[in-house]
This record gives structure tokens, C-alpha cells and sequence, in this order.
């Protein structure tokens, strides 16, 4: 019964307080790009190729476990 306002609660303040670190939104102007955050992306992909070794590593699983049955 407290769970889900306690909840609620802690998600509202944490959007609040994230909202208030960004920028203000600024309107592109000619062929200007947004600016990419380099950590980031480099982050993600990592991120992809664990994930990428991960399920490669389940297909093989499943190749052997088919052809021991």
C-alpha cells in the first residue's frame, strides 16, 4: 500500500531534479548537427557487442545441446 506512492514520489523528484540539470533546447540552425557525447556512445557500443558475444554464445549452446539429444 505505501510501495507504489513511495514510488511515485522518488520517480517524480529524480525527473524533476534531471530535468533541471539540461540545457535549454536550441533550435538547429542551418546544417549544424547536434553534438554527440563521445563516452556515450562509445558506452553503447560496448554495450552491443557484449550483448552480440552473449547471444552468439547462446546459439552455440543451443547448437550442442541439439546434437547431444
Amino acid at each position: 500500500m505505501l510501495g507504489y506512492p513511495a514510488v511515485a514520489l522518488a520517480s517524480s523528484l529524480l525527473k524533476e531534479s534531471l530535468g533541471s540539470t539540461m540545457p535549454e533546447a536550441q533550435p538547429l540552425l542551418g546544417n549544424s548537427a547536434p553534438a554527440v557525447n563521445l563516452a556515450a556512445a562509445l558506452l553503447a557500443g560496448l554495450a552491443v557487442l557484449v550483448l552480440a558475444e552473449v547471444f552468439a554464445h547462446g546459439v552455440r549452446l543451443r547448437e550442442d545441446v541439439e546434437g547431444t539429444i
